[in-house]
């Protein structure tokens, strides 16, 4: 993923992640696509377990930060 990353922050045009091949990812690099998005960079053919995934982890990031922001 280091090299990917590497990559991708060499990159000056627009940046497109052709997910079509991928079919096991761990946490971190859902993390990983999600930061990805963040900068721009498009996911095409995205498996649908991995949209959901995201979304999920999207979801956990934002009830954390309203948890953290109670407990403050």
């Amino acid at each position: 993923m280091s090299a990917l990353q590497a990559e991708i922050e060499h990159c000056t045009d627009s940046l497109k992640l052709n997910l079509n091949d991928v079919s096991i990812l761990d946490r971190p690099s859902v993390r990983f696509l999600i930061q990805c998005e963040s900068q721009g960079t498009q996911l095409v053919n995205c498996p649908l377990y991995i949209e959901e995934w995201i979304t999920m982890e999207r979801r956990r990031a934002v009830l954390n930060a309203e948890l953290r922001q109670d407990l403050e």
